[in-house]
């Protein structure tokens, strides 16, 4: 008798301590007229009877009717994970058969196994209540509650709810404002994948929020939560790091919170009825993840501030996604690898890469829907220039984007084919092909291409003679003036050698011809041949001396 007194003065302590009213539902989502759900985010393998949405309710903590209620520790005062069958009620001493639910009072750490026969629901509901953390696995339950939340916590620490395999909660014929699942004001509940188990969790509701809690934290496992008329998710702060998430409503809200921010994951929002949004919330910070919402109430920011617009990208086959070389920020560890992925950014060019493929978007200012869009060719004019000679400065850019923000960021650059060289500039003669870079993309297209003529030069090459035995002298040449060289070019561009097949020992009397060659590209040269002739050597009579002999005949 004095342990129940005790066990009574306990739980009146805890009501009178942390039961507040829940006020903090807002009865505006709510409808007094239910509809089947046409359209809402389930997994394939639920059936259509689960496709009604479901709603939770709150309840007044009840007085401990007996010390079994207290969850044992180990021997050795560790902290240890207490399986409780869901399927198998009898004689345990968390079932009260009263109230036909589950009931935990103490903190530690609980695993809720049902059965994993999706069409044996229980219709025994869970109610927690609790002043520390608790640790709370969800194995394959399977609640059909009747008026009350299928899930109900209370505490005023940590709520740490980690999902192996599937579990569904629903309630039918909800109280007035209670949610499927429900936590209370003072929790800190964070769900999550088992650290062994990857699991998901799937929530119905019929007039009012399927999930409501004042805060939230998703990490991961994959959470769906749809109501007919109420709210998928209903939370003054929720944000999401991780794993898939899908909130629905048939005629309310997918998310409701004051604050929201998605730091990574999958995060779908929708609502069928247009009047109301995907998400609201007075803050929506994206700085991660894929975030789909059929539509938002206030503008979404990333941390640093900036407006942040939905950016479509296709993933087929669930890549490496790299947005702006910058792998630090936006790899698959910062959202799920989904096709395709929804990420937020900034209203500017951005440059994506998945898995091999690069390609770059533009965000289209003057489309109402603030959309990017992928540049390709078809984006570029393409005229093709004629009549262009080499005049030593750059050629005017035939290639032009015809999208209007971005005209300042295109950098253009020519590949010359005569001569192999990349530049910025088409000045030297020759055939080239237009390449177009974008934050990094490179854009291509073998139609891209224009000739520069060479310019046509004349030349003379002067007409020269010498004497025989004597070295060949300078050969040299004039520009006529009719084409002169262009501006800032002077002769030693041109390459031009002058070359004669005539030696010291050539013969006097003759005539060789002049030829010549060069190697500039620049310029085509016209020459008007030379000659060198060869004159006899001058015979000098005074240079000969004869020397005088006199002798006597000998035979």
């Amino acid at each position: 008798m004095r342990k129940k007194l005790l066990a009574g003065v306990m739980a009146l302590a805890l009501c009178s301590t942390n039961m507040l009213p829940q006020t903090i539902f807002a009865g505006e989502f709510t409808s007094g007229n239910s509809e089947e759900v046409s359209e809402v985010f389930t997994d394939t393998n639920q059936e259509s009877a689960e496709e009604e949405l479901s709603v939770f309710a709150s309840e007044s903590v009840p007085e401990f009717s007996s010390e079994t209620n207290i969850a044992p520790a180990t021997t050795d005062g560790t902290e240890s994970t207490i399986d409780i069958d869901l399927t198998n009620p009898t004689n345990s001493k968390y079932y009260n058969s009263e109230m036909s639910r589950w009931e935990i009072f103490d903190n530690g750490s609980y695993r809720f196994k049902g059965s994993d026969d999706i069409n044996s629901p229980t219709n025994a509901s869970i109610y927690i209540h609790t002043r520390n953390e608790i640790n709370i696995y969800l194995n394959n339950v399977n609640i059909v509650a009747d008026l009350v939340p299928a899930l109900e916590i209370q505490s005023v620490d940590n709520v740490n709810i980690y999902l192996e395999n599937n579990n569904f909660l629903k309630t039918k014929n909800p109280q007035q404002n209670l949610s499927t699942l429900m936590i209370g004001p003072f929790s800190f509940p964070t769900i999550n994948n088992s650290p062994n188990n990857s699991g998901s969790l799937t929530v119905y509701s019929e007039q009012y929020p399927a999930i409501n809690t004042k805060r939230l934290t998703i990490n991961g496992g994959s959470v769906t939560a749809s109501s007919t008329s109420g709210t998928g998710i209903e939370s003054d702060s929720l944000t999401i790091k991780g794993g898939s998430v899908k909130a629905s409503s048939q005629s309310g809200t997918g998310i409701k919170s004051d604050s929201l921010t998605i730091k990574g994951g999958s995060v779908t929002a929708y609502s069928a009825n247009k009047q109301e949004k995907g998400i609201s919330s007075n803050q929506i910070t994206i700085n991660g993840g894929s975030v789909k919402a059929s539509s938002v109430s206030s503008s979404p920011k990333n941390t640093q501030g900036d407006d942040v617009y939905c950016c479509t990208i296709e993933n087929p086959k669930s890549e490496a996604v790299i947005i702006d070389r910058n792998p630090t920020s936006w790899e698959p560890k910062n959202h799920q690898a989904v096709d395709p992925l929804y990420a937020w950014l900034t209203g500017e060019t951005h440059t994506i890469s998945v898995g091999n493929t690069t390609q770059t978007y533009y965000f289209d200012k003057n489309n109402n829907n603030n959309e990017f869009k992928p540049i390709t060719n078809r984006n570029f004019t393409f005229t093709k220039p004629s009549n262009l000679t080499y005049d030593g400065t750059a050629q005017k850019a035939p290639l032009k984007c015809n999208i209007e923000d971005i005209k300042d960021e295109i950098k253009l650059s020519y590949y010359n084919k005569d001569d192999g060289q990349q530049s910025d500039e088409a000045i030297n003669a020759g055939t080239y092909t237009v390449t177009a870079n974008i934050a990094g993309n490179i854009f291509a297209d073998e139609s891209w291409t224009f000739t520069i003529k060479p310019r046509n030069l004349n030349i003379s090459i002067n007409d020269i003679e010498r004497k025989y035995g004597e070295n060949n002298p300078e050969l040299t040449y004039l520009i006529s003036p009719n084409t002169p060289l262009v501006a800032n070019d002077t002769t030693d561009i041109l390459g031009i050698t002058l070359t004669t097949t005539a030696n010291k020992d050539t013969a006097a009397n003759t005539t060789w011809p002049i030829t010549m060659y060069y190697t500039t590209k620049n310029y085509t040269i016209n020459a008007t041949p030379g000659k060198l002739t060869i004159k006899p050597a001058t015979f000098n009579e005074n240079s000969i001396k004869i020397t005088a002999y006199s002798g006597t005949y000998d035979g």
